[in-house]
């Protein structure tokens, strides 16, 4: 690995929380994140959820499942994103990672024929082959997808298949060999997958799929139909200008796709801040967006379609030449979604030339604007109430303390900036972070943070009301101490979904006094027990001038890792026949680890291990 490249794996570790793994460890984590994008979200649960690398790993390092657009991490996900009517779309990634440039046929043939065996282990139940941990996963996983097979597109799914070098150059010269040719047969023939195509890639593939990571800069486009939006000039910080009109579909593309070809990719992060995750093309409002596309009343296109808003930070015009900078699709998704299926099913030019789509452009940098623009836009989906809850007074005045935490504290990024926090990604927490955070630590909600974090955010929630700051920062503390163990620990990294619950654990023990909180049957009592002990944790967490400068929060820092370690183990013996190699040797999921009385048995099985 030349020094750049490593420079840049060393980046993405200490931004993720990985420095301190070995260099392949880190590299495997890097490759996930830099080919794999587009599924995950700015956290390393994601990451962790696709990288397989182990002892017994059948030479396969990162295993991934897709629908919709969205990464799966157990088998229910699947079942839950699939329900309803219409079709959805699915697809398996396997890779293989090495910090050599050397290209192995050997090593690709067992790659592949372990990616035979997961498949196998999927979807023939008789087929007695044994795998443990993430690869269990993955083939329950594609178990779901099998069975469930008349819910797809085709009655195959599409596979890529990397094996990812660092070499300079690549070479096609291996996959010539008769091993890795039979390997794809064997493979083929299970009638599993379709396009089974082993792709080499190198240096310069992750070069240009790191560049397609990041936020879209100075794109050009033209809007030659369009009204401008002058922002009132006493409030013109806020909103620079705004732009209305009908974009043509050519030009629209533009700004999706990197390329308007058979190459083009879709853009990295111009999805982030929609609050609408991708519905599948048989959705029925997908199917009317598909059906006026290819229909006879293509021409009705802006008629019909609400349209797409997007919000920028930067936007230079000439007449009507544009280039736009740093810029997000905050509604209309799933118009963008149909727009390029239409096109990579094989629209004409003059078709994508001569229809048109409602666009509006915003440009702002001003993050409450935003915000509101987000919500204004998308007022009938629930998800909104997490920007609801980080508008008020009191996530302004966490954000504010948060910020005063030092260099080795945390951040609160209470709205979706245009630009990455200049911060450590792994100490920086969203509000939904912070909620489930603090329903796990304070309220000992462990349950309902994995089974209905979005009630956290309703009307009902008791998290954001006038509890003291430090709580907050308390809870996000031990929720970055319990991740940061889970990715450093490769034996208890199967136990991740029981984390809220491990939160609670150490919690309650770091503060005997919580646990009358922890222990109350409704909110009102558990608001009642908070105001009676909230003082005393406090007082016992008030930093100093010192701590503020060195990190706050480091002198409780080794005991809370203690009590993880502590936590872990009642989970483990809790969950002995689901993870113990000698039983099902699988992951936890979100149903073992969902029900209501789960804490309360984590707490007899901590104290009788003394």
């Amino acid at each position: 690995m030349d020094s750049m490249l490593k420079r840049r794996v060393n980046s993405f570790a200490r931004d993720f929380g990985y420095d301190g793994l070995d260099d392949g460890a880190m590299f495997e984590r890097y490759a996930a994140y830099t080919f794999l994008y587009r599924y995950m979200n700015e956290s390393s649960d994601s990451v962790d959820a696709v990288v397989t690398g182990g002892g017994n790993d059948l030479g396969i390092d990162i295993a991934a499942v897709i629908v919709n657009g969205v990464l799966m991490r157990e088998p229910s996900e699947i079942e839950t994103v699939i329900q309803g009517e219409g079709s959805s779309r699915a697809k398996v990634i396997f890779a293989q990672v090495k910090t050599s440039s050397r290209q192995d046929s050997k090593m690709i043939a067992k790659f592949l024929s372990g990616v035979l065996h997961v498949t196998k282990a999927g979807v023939e139940p008789d087929s007695n082959i044994s795998l443990t941990g993430k690869l269990r996963d993955v083939a329950d996983m594609l178990d779901v997808l099998v069975e469930n097979q008349e819910k797809f597109e085709g009655m195959s799914f599409p596979l890529d298949l990397y094996y990812i070098t660092t070499s300079e150059q690549c070479s096609t010269q291996p996959l010539e060999e008769l091993q890795v040719q039979n390997a794809v047969a064997d493979i083929e023939r299970l009638k599993v997958y379709e396009n089974v195509v082993v792709q080499l890639l190198g240096r310069q593939d992750i070069d240009a799929k790191l560049q397609n990571s990041r936020r879209p800069q100075n794109v050009p486009f033209n809007f030659k139909d369009k009204v401008v939006v002058e922002g009132p000039e006493e409030d013109s910080a806020r909103l620079d200008k705004a732009y209305i009109g009908n974009l043509p579909i050519s030009e629209l593309l533009k700004l999706l796709l990197t390329s308007v070809d058979a190459s083009g990719e879709l853009r990295g992060r111009i999805f982030d801040d929609n609050v609408r995750q991708f519905m599948g093309d048989g959705n029925l409002v997908n199917k009317k967006i598909y059906g006026t596309l290819n229909g006879s009343e293509r021409s009705l296109f802006p008629i019909f379609n609400n349209g797409v808003t997007i919000i920028a930070s930067e936007l230079n015009e000439s007449s009507y030449r544009m280039k736009i900078s740093g810029y997000q699709v905050v509604n209309g998704a799933q118009t963008c979604s149909q727009i390029v299926r239409w096109f990579q099913d094989g629209a004409s030019e003059e078709q994508i030339k001569t229809t048109y789509v409602p666009v509006k452009i915003i440009v702002s940098k001003d993050l409450d604007l935003r915000s509101q623009v987000t919500v204004a836009t998308n007022l009938q989906t629930p998800i909104v109430a997490t920007d609801i809850q980080s508008s008020s007074q009191k996530a302004k005045d966490v954000e504010e303390y948060f910020e005063n935490s030092g260099d080795l504290g945390l951040r609160y990024q209470r709205q979706a900036a245009e630009d990455e926090p200049d911060f450590i990604k792994v100490r920086v927490f969203t509000t939904d972070m912070i909620n489930r955070a603090v329903a796990a630590a304070i309220f000992g909600d462990a349950s309902q943070a994995v089974r209905s974090p979005r009630s956290l955010a309703g009307e009902s929630s008791i998290i954001w009301l006038d509890h003291p700051v430090e709580l907050y920062f308390l809870s996000a503390w031990i929720l970055y101490q319990v991740d940061s163990h889970f990715r450093r620990s490769s034996e208890d990294n199967s136990l991740r979904a029981a984390k809220y619950h491990v939160v609670s654990l150490v919690a309650s023990e770091l503060f005997p006094e919580l646990r009358d909180v922890h222990n109350a049957v409704n909110n009102d009592e558990k608001l009642k027990a908070l105001r009676r002990v909230q003082n005393r944790v406090v007082q016992s967490i008030q930093p100093s001038a010192d701590d503020i400068d060195g990190g706050y929060m480091e002198g409780l820092t080794d005991k809370i890792r203690c009590l993880i370690v502590n936590a872990c183990v009642a989970v483990r013996t809790r969950f002995d026949e689901v993870v113990c190699p000698a039983g099902l040797a699988r992951s936890l999921r979100k149903d073992d680890v969902r029900h209501l009385s789960l804490y309360s048995e984590l707490r007899d099985v901590l104290e009788s291990l003394g």
